[in-house]
């Protein structure tokens, strides 16, 4: 169906674009956390530290945490995330929302207003 025929504009033509690109590699990296599950605890341990250290080890206030304690976290968050994408320019938290989950940004812009 063309965006003419179901009346998009063009800049929502171009974010839908965008989405469904971002959505597609997003599910060819979607087996890694079954991958994950299916390896002994030791390599689990050690694919979520190699996957996961960089990112996790930059969060400000978990730097002061001793390297196993710090280890330890990675891993467990390497074994339960959930990857989600949201497309550009889409609210993700509503101002004093009570969250329930930790949000991590690999690839985008957060605004604060």
């Amino acid at each position: 169906i063309s965006s003419q025929v179901m009346r998009l504009s063009d800049s929502l033509v171009r974010r839908l674009r965008d989405y469904f690109r971002q959505k597609h590699k997003q599910r060819d990296s979607g087996g890694y956390k079954n991958l994950l599950q299916m390896m002994s605890p030791a390599l689990q341990a050690e694919v979520a530290v190699m996957n996961n250290n960089q990112w996790v080890g930059s969060i400000r206030f978990l730097k002061p945490l001793p390297e196993d304690q710090l280890q330890h976290l990675t891993v467990m968050l390497g074994l339960e995330l959930d990857h989600m994408l949201y497309p550009h320019g889409e609210q993700i938290i509503q101002k004093e929302q009570e969250l329930d989950r930790l949000y991590t940004i690999q690839n985008g812009t957060v605004l604060q207003g």
